[in-house]
């Protein structure tokens, strides 16, 4: 535990009070994660990176948001890399937005 930890300990002289606290000392701390890899993922882009880095990136912040317990469903993981993409894909991206059936991330 660190010591900022430590410190919302201060107080708490049952059980019951030391669960909450750790319960909302760690929820706030998963907040501000998943507000942070959210805040990457929409600032990605593609840019200079190659295809095959660009989607790296992606998948690795998806998979950090589910590690955080925030899953994102195929069509925002797949409207995330859309919006990185550079405009030259605009033709490609609203081809594949005007698609009749399901498709996936792969």
């Amino acid at each position: 535990m660190g010591e900022s930890l430590l410190t919302h300990m201060v107080g708490c002289y049952i059980f019951a009070q030391v669960w909450q606290t750790l319960e909302l000392y760690f929820a706030s701390q998963t907040k501000v994660k998943i507000s942070q890899f959210k805040t990457q993922l929409q600032n990605l882009t593609k840019g200079d990176l190659s295809l095959n880095i660009y989607l790296s990136k992606v998948k690795a912040l998806v998979d950090q948001l589910a590690s955080l317990g925030h899953i994102l469903t195929t069509t925002h993981h797949i409207d995330a890399i859309f919006e990185g993409l550079l405009s030259e894909c605009d033709t490609f991206v609203l081809t594949i937005n005007t698609l009749t059936y399901t498709y996936t991330v792969a």
